[in-house]
This record gives structure tokens, C-alpha cells and sequence, in this order.
């Protein structure tokens, strides 16, 4: 059984705490002998005239108790975040202990946000005779673990304010049973005016709560979510409730039960908020999650009967089979964390065991291969799914990616990729070069964003942005190559603009001069590219630290190579463009110091347009939610679809696959019957349309699924799926009009809606030049969903609300409208 980090800790990591644990008993113990009633008082007095050594120990070793706890809980942590984030919390925890030292100096002088109060001093040196030096370190101890603990329920971006409100919860709590301790049973600080619960006035509560929404937001809006990911929530749990554990055994010995009652019900409370998964068997992937897992993931029962065809496809060692075949990713990849560079590793292994299918193929026709990728395809679904597809290193990729929500479909459109390389390869258009390079390279971006918890569709869009730019590099460096296998990817549409024909390609790749017509397709390539990496750099300062360095070091020897291929003449017939160690060294410290620059002015770079999408403006995005909030989800509720679309069934697949759609926003059943028909038509032929129609599907289940993160698992599983999909087909109407419809009625700030401009604008433009793609009412009702919603300007509003009533005039309208 493999035990997922969060639930791991190392032994070196329990005995600092059994120690705090022990010292935490010994001191109950002494003060249930000593100091509670009924006969504290009795046994001290005894030990006083019996053994006077033993009662000066006990005077002094009461003295200091507290502060030593206080001093003991902060070492045990930061030994803890020593080994586990090394340096990354020192600034966090700066900014905590002067921000709960100000707090406390404000509630020391002027009674505010506590009600007036003062420490005495058992609790050591002061900051200005005002406030203990162990206070602050105090706030940080509890309120670490609360954070981590609240954000553990609510892991994702988008749901930082609720992580707040939790975490402030839980380092209240705490409060409950240790103002009792410490200033009505002792007198560590006393109060100017007595309150109703046990001395303290309730308005302690809140400034105990409006400090820990402080604290909390501190931890939420800065990059403490990168080393609290490394943190195991065991730990923080147990260390948690050890730290509880001595002011709860102090209330407890002076039979303070109310107040013990309601500190432990206001921590079972909160703590099963965060351990609610487990109570229902759900999961909540978390977007900084790192697993450890040591060994390998290989399901129980039977090896998949096709797997002994792949055996040997890949070499035991993956380390010296990626660093020997991909030097420029290699390096780019060493940045990453050991765990990380893992991942990374077997990903390239199955990209590049992918490719080898076809690349290495010797004497197979088309149909065999074909046959080759279909196996393929079958046994990575039977690894994603828990099977054994007898090879480990499959099994540990699919199953890790299928645990991360990676979906299946990226796999399949890798794969879909690898397809356009079977037989005789001439790409035709730029647009079909964009596609094909995103199947075979920005599907990897995405899938690696996905495995390191990088979701939000702006991120991933970026994401695709980089990888059509590296497939374009990596095309203008290998046409020489490329030509010598029949493969010609430099799109057809650029070769007639410059009048360069198949025969001059090769006469080039046989001596003759290089054309200046030539020279200017690979000018043209270049800048495609540039734009592209110019777009995917806007991004990478918001990845997580570990994965952006690695990113942006990639990106940068990438276009390099591109500097090369100049500096080479264009010639990449003859001379294979190459960026040598020390231009690598260079370019990753350039890289990592661009990356610095960025991070530090905090420029706002999602604001700018997708040059993919090609569009002048883009709608600013939000952070993407992927367990959006309670109340928010009960919004889902309302329709996802405007009632009164109908469209009548005809005898063609496709609109058969529109009246389902349309029709499952009223009846579930059609949704069953349209989603099998939709993957009926993907198995037998590449229809993007199908695909995109069974992920609406998948959208539409959360208007009739009944519990709240059933809805938004639903949105979550299509949603990516659509996103890809427009990604791959931004020309394609329908897969635009698709997502629109499944986002527009989902709440903006849950971050699904970042897009709703760029294809309001898309179908704005684009549906008055397909009338004739269309049947009426498929035009009728695209036209009119954007006329009623659209953001768009009068002249286009004018054009549609014409196509419409042309189209009504013309047939007749529509069945009941």
C-alpha cells in the first residue's frame, strides 16, 4: 500500500515531537500534584516542609514553564520546517511575528482589537515592558499548523478567502481553553476588566479572530503555499493538538468543563471540515501536491496481454535515456527537485516511447501502424484506470497522472499527433501546424501543469503557448532532416507565398544555394515562434517557484536555437543548430535572473491577449477554482442552458449530437444516450466536434447532479476538456459555441468564465461567414445566444440580429418557438 505524502512523516520527524509531547506531560503532571484542587495545595505544602530541594526545583521549574513551552513548540517546528523547507519560511515567519507583535502592542497600550489587558512577567523579557518575546512565536506555532490545516480543505487558488475564515476558526479555537489557563487558573496576564467566560470578555474572541484572519491572509497572498506543500498534514495535525494539549490538561485538572467541552467541540468541528474526505471517500487534489511515493504504483491482477509488444520500448534507467535523447529539455529539467525531475522524467519517457512507434517502425505500413498506436492507446487507459499494463514505469506515470486529474483526453490528442507523423507528412497550412504542434508539444506543457497542480485555463493557454513555439523551433531546426524521411512540416500555404516547391527543397538539401524565399519562411517560422515564446513568458513568474525556473530556463535554450539557425544562414540542411554547455550555462543564469526581475515588479501579465486566439483584447482572469465554494456552488442550480432551445432531430450523427445536448438541459437520459453516441463517432474517426460535445455532456450532469461537489467535480472533468479542444480548434465554431454555453452560466469569480470574451467575439465574427456550414437552427440559436449575451459592439449585434431573422423569414422559425 503506498501512503500519500500528506499522511507520511519521517521518524527523525516524531521524536522532536514525542519530546514536546513529554515535556508536555510532565508539567500537567506537576501541576495536577502541586496546584489543582482539591489536594494541589496539600502535596505542595508537604514537598515544602519534606524536601525543600525539590520545592525550590518545582518553584522555579513553574517559573519557567511556560515560556519553555512556548520556547520547545517553536523548536520542535522550525527543526521541522528546517528539514522539510529549509530557508522558504523564514520570511513568512518574519512577517508574522512583527505583524502579531504590532497586534499585541496595540492591545497592550490601547485595549484594541482584545479589550484592555496587560502580561505579567512570568512570561519573560518584553518588547517595551509591553509584550513578551514568546508572544509572537506563539501566534506563528498555532497558526501554521491552522493555515496548513485549512488549507487542506480548501486547496485550490480560488478559495483563499474561505482557507482564511477556516484557518482564523481553528487558531481561535485554541483561545477557548487557553484563556482560562493562563490568566484565570494562573496569572500570566490579567485583564482590566473581568468578562463573562471565566474573566475574558468576549471581545478577545474577536480580536483573537480578526488577528487570525490577518495572519491567515498573510500565508494565503504570499508564496507560502510553495514549502507548506512539502509539510505533511499529519504532522502539523498531531503537533497541533500536543500544543493543545497543555492548556486542555490544565482546565481539565481544575474541572473547567464547559470551557474543555467547547474547546473540544469547536476543534472536532473544525478538524472534521478538513478531514471530510476521508468521512465521504472523496479527494481534494491540492495544486502545490508533491507525492513521495518511493515505490512503484502497480495494480493488482492480470498484465494486459498487449503489453509484451512494448517491452524494451523504453530502458530501465529513464535518467540516462531522457539526459542521452533530449539534452536541451534535459537540462532545463535538472532545476527541477529530485521528486519533480521524476515525473518529468517518465513523462519524456512516454512521449518519446510515443513517438517511437512511428519513428522507429522499420518496414510497417500505415495500417500496422495505426494498429501500433491503437494498442498504445488501449494499454496507457488500462494503466490510467488502476489495471497492470505490465510496464511499472507506465503504471507509475498513468496512475500518478490519473490521481492528479490529468485527463485521459490529453493522452489521447499526444497520440492523435503522433498519427499525423504515419506515411507521407506536408503539412498544408500554418493553421494545421499550430494543431500539430500542440498535440505533440503543448499537450506535454499541460499535462506537466497538471501533474504539478497548475490548472486555471489562463496558465494553461500560456502553457500551449510554449509548446507551439518549442515544435516550431524544433521544425526549423530539423529540415533537413525532416526532408530525408519525407516529411515536410514547413506549411504549404508559406511555401506557395515565397514560391518555394517540394523540387526546391530538395535541390537545397542537395547543395543548391538556399533561396531568399526560403531564408523568408524561416524568418517567418522564427517570428510565429518568437510570439509564442513572448506570450508563454508573460506566465511563468506565476508557477510554482521549483516549476517556473525549470520552465523558463527550457524556454530560453529553446530560442536559442533559433539564434543559431541564423547564425548558420538559414542552412538547416547541412548544419544542425546546437546550443553548446556553456550557452546553456549562460542562458539558465540569464533565465533565472529574467525570472527574478519579473517576480520582484510584479507585472500584471494575464491582462495581455493570446496571440493563439488572435484577438486585440482578452478578458482579465480570475484565480481558477477547482472546489469552488459552498454557497457558490448552489448557484450551479439555476439552468446552465436558457430555456427554449429545440432543435428537431435529423438523420445525420452530428445533429442527432445537438438534439441530445439541447435536449439533456431538460431530459438526464439524454445525456446518457448523447454522451455514448459522442464516443461512439471519436472511436471510429478524429472528430474533434464529437469530443467536444461529450465534454458539454459532462458540463451538463451538474444541472441535474443533487449534491454540491458532485456539480462542480462534473464542471471540473469538462471544462479542461473544452478548454483543450479550443486550444487545438480555435477557428472551430461549435467547439466555441460549446464552451461558451458551459461556461457563461457558471458564477465568474469561480474563474471559468476568463474566456467568455475571446469567444463572444469568435462567434461574433465568425458566424455571419457560416451560414451555409449550419442548419437553421443551429444558426438561429447560436446568433441569438450571443445577440442576448454577447459583449459586442453594434455593427456585429446589427449582423446577427439580420442572420437571425433572415433565417426566421426563410423557413419559417423554429418548432415551438
Amino acid at each position: 500500500m503506498v501512503i500519500p505524502r500528506e499522511h507520511r512523516f519521517e521518524t527523525r520527524d516524531t521524536w522532536p515531537l514525542l519530546a514536546l509531547l513529554g515535556f508536555t506531560v510532565i508539567a500537567i503532571a506537576g501541576f495536577v500534584l502541586f496546584v489543582a484542587p482539591p489536594h494541589g495545595p496539600e502535596n505542595l505544602a508537604f514537598l515544602a516542609q519534606n524536601h525543600p530541594a525539590l520545592f525550590q526545583f518545582y518553584l522555579i521549574s513553574f517559573a519557567f514553564f511556560a515560556q519553555s513551552h512556548v520556547w520547545l513548540t517553536g523548536l520542535v517546528l522550525g527543526f521541522y520546517l528546517w528539514r522539510h523547507a529549509h530557508v522558504m519560511w523564514a520570511g513568512t515567519f518574519g512577517i508574522i511575528y512583527v505583524l502579531s507583535l504590532g497586534s499585541e502592542l496595540l492591545g497592550t497600550s490601547t485595549g484594541m482589537p482584545f479589550g484592555p489587558y496587560g502580561y505579567t512577567d512570568l512570561l519573560g523579557i518584553k518588547w517595551f515592558d509591553l509584550v513578551p518575546i514568546v508572544i509572537p512565536l506563539s501566534w506563528f506555532t498555532m497558526a501554521l499548523p491552522a493555515y496548513a490545516l485549512a488549507r487542506r480543505a480548501f486547496p485550490q487558488p480560488g478559495q483563499r478567502v474561505l482557507r482564511i475564515i477556516v484557518g482564523a476558526y481553528l487558531l481561535a479555537a485554541w483561545d477557548l481553553a487557553l484563556d482560562p489557563a493562563m490568566s484565570w487558573i494562573t496569572s500570566y496576564w490579567t485583564w482590566g476588566e473581568e468578562g463573562p467566560y471565566y474573566g475574558m470578555p468576549w471581545i478577545n474572541l474577536f480580536g483573537w479572530y480578526i488577528t487570525g484572519i490577518v495572519l491567515m491572509a498573510i500565508m494565503a497572498y504570499s508564496r507560502a503555499d510553495e514549502w507548506v506543500s512539502r509539510l505533511s498534514i499529519s504532522w502539523l495535525s498531531l503537533y497541533y493538538f500536543v500544543v493543545l494539549s497543555m492548556p486542555m490538561g490544565m482546565i481539565a485538572a481544575y474541572g473547567f468543563w464547559d470551557a474543555f467541552g467547547a474547546t473540544l467541540a469547536a476543534v472536532i468541528a473544525g478538524f472534521t471540515l478538513v478531514y471530510a474526505q476521508e468521512l465521504t471517500g472523496r479527494t481534494k487534489a491540492d495544486p502545490y501536491d508533491r507525492e513521495t511515493n518511493d515505490e512503484p504504483i502497480v495494480a493488482k491482477g492480470e498484465v494486459h496481454p498487449t503489453s509484451v509488444r512494448f517491452q524494451g520500448l523504453v530502458p530501465e534507467n529513464l535518467a540516462d535515456f531522457f539526459s542521452q535523447n533530449s539534452r536541451s529539455f534535459s537540462y532545463a529539467a535538472s532545476w527541477f527537485p529530485q521528486e519533480e525531475r521524476h515525473l518529468v522524467t517518465l513523462v519524456y519517457a512516454y512521449c518519446r516511447a510515443t513517438d517511437d512507434l512511428v519513428d522507429e517502425a522499420v518496414s510497417c505500413d500505415d495500417a500496422t501502424l495505426h494498429r501500433r498506436l491503437d494498442d498504445w492507446t488501449t494499454i496507457s487507459r488500462v494503466a490510467y484506470t488502476g489495471g497492470d499494463s505490465g510496464l511499472p514505469w507506465l503504471n507509475e506515470l498513468m496512475q500518478r497522472s490519473a490521481r492528479r486529474r490529468v485527463p485521459f483526453s490529453l493522452i489521447t490528442e499526444l497520440i492523435a499527433g503522433v498519427r499525423m507523423d504515419v506515411g507521407q507528412v506536408d503539412i498544408d497550412s500554418v493553421e494545421t501546424l499550430r494543431l500539430y504542434s500542440y498535440r505533440v508539444a503543448s499537450v506535454v506543457g499541460i499535462w506537466m501543469c497538471h501533474l504539478f497542480g497548475v490548472r486555471d485555463p489562463q496558465t494553461l493557454r500560456h502553457a500551449a503557448a510554449l509548446g507551439i513555439a518549442m515544435q516550431v523551433t524544433n521544425i526549423v531546426r530539423d529540415v533537413g532532416e525532416d526532408l530525408r524521411r519525407d516529411r515536410i512540416y514547413i506549411p504549404a500555404e508559406l511555401r506557395i507565398k515565397y514560391g518555394i516547391s517540394r523540387g526546391h527543397l530538395h535541390a537545397m538539401e542537395r547543395g543548391v544555394p538556399l533561396s531568399s524565399g526560403y531564408k523568408a519562411i524561416m524568418k517567418d517560422l522564427m517570428q510565429l515562434a518568437e510570439r509564442e515564446y513572448a506570450y508563454a513568458w508573460e506566465a511563468i513568474p506565476r508557477l510554482p517557484h521549483f516549476f517556473a525556473l525549470s520552465v523558463a530556463v527550457a524556454a530560453d535554450v529553446y530560442r536559442a536555437i533559433q539564434a543559431q539557425v541564423v547564425r548558420n544562414d538559414y542552412d538547416n540542411f547541412h548544419f544542425r543548430a546546437r546550443t553548446s554547455t556553456v550557452d546553456k550555462l549562460h542562458i539558465g543564469i540569464r533565465a533565472r535572473l529574467r525570472l527574478w526581475r519579473m517576480r520582484r515588479d510584479e507585472t500584471s501579465v494575464f491582462h495581455m491577449p493570446s496571440p493563439t486566439m488572435g484577438l486585440e483584447t482578452a478578458r482579465q482572469a480570475s484565480a481558477s477554482s477547482w472546489k469552488a465554494p459552498v454557497v457558490a456552488i448552489l448557484i450551479l442550480i439555476s439552468a446552465l442552458l436558457p430555456d427554449g432551445f429545440s432543435v428537431a432531430q435529423t438523420s445525420s450523427e452530428l445533429e442527432r449530437l445537438r438534439s441530445a445536448y439541447l435536449e439533456s438541459a431538460e431530459d438526464e437520459t439524454r445525456i446518457v444516450a448523447g454522451m455514448a453516441l459522442a464516443r461512439s463517432i471519436s472511436s471510429r474517426t478524429d472528430a474533434p466536434r464529437a469530443r467536444a460535445y461529450d465534454a458539454a455532456f459532462e458540463v451538463m450532469k451538474a444541472r441535474h447532479a443533487f449534491w454540491p461537489m458532485s456539480k462542480m467535480d462534473h464542471v471540473e472533468e469538462g471544462i479542461p476538456q473544452l478548454d483543450a479542444l479550443v486550444l487545438a480548434y480555435p477557428n472551430d465554431i461549435e467547439i466555441r459555441y460549446l464552451r461558451l454555453v458551459s461556461t457563461y452560466f457558471i458564477p465568474s469569480f469561480l474563474g471559468y468564465s476568463d474566456h467568455l470574451m475571446e469567444d463572444f467575439q469568435m462567434l461574433a465574427n465568425a458566424l455571419p461567414l457560416a451560414q451555409h456550414e449550419y442548419s437553421t437552427d443551429m444558426m438561429r440559436m447560436m446568433s441569438a445566444f450571443v445577440v442576448a449575451h454577447g459583449d459586442i459592439d453594434q455593427r456585429q449585434r446589427l449582423r446577427l440580429e439580420r442572420l437571425a431573422s433572415e433565417q426566421v423569414q426563410q423557413h419559417g422559425g423554429l418548432p415551438g418557438s
